[in-house]
């Protein structure tokens, strides 16, 4: 099963955005969800319709000047990862089918 956690988020942050994090300071969390609890802002309709109903979303949340949130959607079943997404601010600004 695939778990990010704070050392992808760490890898992610420097490579995409070139901002190293303080790895004591994220935070990391993983749900159950079904694919109709995800909220539709932070999905687009394209990559939602290739997600089965059954998902584990692992996030990891890093706040300095802004609100860092990436998440990997996994399918629930298989635990293989689908999808990355990154929210700054609660706005998504990247999403990568993996």
């Amino acid at each position: 099963m695939y778990n990010f956690n704070k050392g992808n988020f760490a890898e992610f942050m420097l490579k995409k955005y070139k901002i190293i994090v303080d790895k004591s300071r994220v935070g990391e969390e993983s749900v159950s969800l079904d694919k109709g609890e995800l909220d539709e802002c932070l999905i687009s309709k394209e990559v939602r319709k290739r997600l089965p109903d059954q998902l584990i979303v692992h996030t990891c949340a890093y706040k300095e000047k802004n609100e860092w949130i990436v998440g990997v959607i996994c399918a629930e079943h298989s635990g293989m990862p689908l999808v990355l997404i990154c929210l700054k601010e609660g706005n998504r600004i990247f999403e990568g089918i993996i």
